[in-house]
């Protein structure tokens, strides 16, 4: 007994793995667009590229471009420029609110109270460091 199949009967088999296939690489594209991550480093700023899962981390210090999975890795944007930090007895003076003198003990045992001014800068190479005592974003200024 021979049984006959036209091809149309096979039509909706066809077109619904074909839909499946479809929504797979739908989905595929999706995750992929949505993980991948471009961020730009400029001339006056250097990165710290941190593996979540090894805890190991990489520095950036060209500017341009940089491609990374953010399931994997994320990235840290830290600026390198010439800082300034005012440390005044008037409170909100300078970058911190209050009073934020510093407080000298003289060798008679007497305290002096000095307004400062300091200037800094991240050295890209420590710039792990920073981020490791400091935290993510601008934590380092306060």
């Amino acid at each position: 007994m021979n049984i006959h199949l036209d091809e149309d009967s096979r039509l909706p088999q066809l077109t619904s793995g074909l839909a499946w296939v479809a929504a797979a690489v739908i989905v595929l594209i999706v995750t992929t667009l949505s993980v991948l991550r471009v961020s730009r480093i400029s001339g006056d700023e250097v990165g710290v590229l941190l593996n979540k899962w090894s805890g190991k981390s990489k520095i950036v210090a060209q500017s341009g471009q940089i491609f990374y999975n953010s399931l994997i890795s994320r990235l840290y944007v830290l600026d390198k420029t010439l800082q300034t930090l005012e440390m005044t007895v008037t409170p909100g003076r300078g970058e911190r609110p209050g009073k934020d003198d510093v407080k000298i003990k003289t060798v008679d045992g007497s305290d002096v109270h000095v307004d400062v001014v300091i200037q800094y800068r991240i050295i890209p190479d420590e710039a792990r460091l920073v981020l490791a005592t400091s935290g993510p974003g601008d934590a380092y200024k306060l």
